[in-house]
């Protein structure tokens, strides 16, 4: 699982990655050695204030935007901060991602705002299959779930986030698995494989770059914006997220965008509503359960019993 780590904003892998200590005694900007081989420039933004960019093997790793640890770095008292820093060959594969999603983007803002397919016709899906996205407008935030040689066994499932940034859509995080295929048929709630009315699988989320863009002196923690991939039943006509109404794909496969204060690592997940044809409620999820109200009933119910 790939993530974006919100001090430094690098998409990581969390399991193969190489840790760097940040050791020594260094005093003021300036460029200074790590362990490992890596390097560290340190740029003093402000009172007390430090930005740092760790330099790797073939590039820059990351950068540290963080105040407490980049100036932990100038301090020397980092003995036992760690920052991840990816393998070369992870640093390939995020490269990859970052190139696609700079070609398909645009073009998927575009449709998913006009209620298309968000599959452009121009794009096999044999290649890469654009499974759902959700756009708000309002907030400027999008995501989009992807699946890269689907059913082969290179296939990758990628989250992506994205924000708008100026009169720009930009690519600012996401996640990815290895494994994936297209979405199988919909199935009813309380079938095998379809348990409730409404599934939670996974999830990615960052501090808002746009919002660090805008307020680059900003101390406090930004707006979290995250993403949830759903599988909903086939009862379901559209789910409301917040006040926002989100239709269901035929397949009942899809991928929810939200922001919300950050919590300090985290955000809050708004509630979900799962709303049948005839416009009632069949389920609901809250922000912290991972389980929705309709599995709640049955599990509790008499049929639980």
């Amino acid at each position: 699982m790939a993530v974006r780590c919100p001090p430094c904003g690098l998409r990581r892998p969390a399991a193969s990655c190489q840790p760097v200590s940040f050791v020594g005694r260094h005093q003021g900007p300036g460029t200074f050695k790590l362990a490992g081989g890596w390097t560290a420039e340190v740029t003093k933004i402000g009172e007390l204030r430090y930005r740092a960019q760790i330099i790797g093997h073939d590039g820059v790793a990351a950068m540290l935007t963080d105040p407490r640890a980049a100036s932990a770095v100038v301090a020397g008292s980092a003995a036992g901060y760690r920052v991840h820093v990816s393998t070369r060959a992870e640093l390939r594969r995020m490269r990859r991602i970052d190139r696609w999603m700079e070609i398909i983007l645009p073009t998927v803002v575009r449709r998913v705002v006009n209620g298309q397919v968000a599959q452009p016709g121009w794009l096999p899906r044999r290649w890469l299959s654009l499974v759902s996205g959700d756009v708000d407008l309002d907030a400027g935030i999008g995501a989009v779930c992807l699946v890269w040689r689907p059913g082969s066994p290179k296939a990758e499932t990628h989250t992506a986030l994205m924000e708008r940034c100026g009169e720009k859509w930009q690519h600012t995080g996401g996640g990815s698995t290895s494994g994936g295929d297209l979405p199988a048929e919909r199935l009813a709630a309380g079938r095998p494989g379809q348990v409730g009315m409404i599934e939670i699988g996974g999830g990615a989320g960052a501090l808002s770059y746009a919002y660090r863009l805008r307020h680059p002196d900003f101390m406090g923690a930004a707006p979290w914006v995250g993403s949830n991939e759903l599988q909903a039943a086939a009862e379901v006509d559209h789910l409301l997220l917040g006040d926002r109404r989100i239709e269901v794909p035929g397949h009942g496969r899809l991928i929810v965008v939200w922001k919300s204060p950050s919590t300090g690592h985290v955000g809050i997940r708004p509630l979900i509503v799962a709303v049948g044809r005839d416009g009632t409620e069949l389920s609901r999820i809250g922000p912290h359960d991972s389980v929705d109200s309709y599995t709640w009933a049955r599990l509790h119910g008499p049929e639980g019993q």
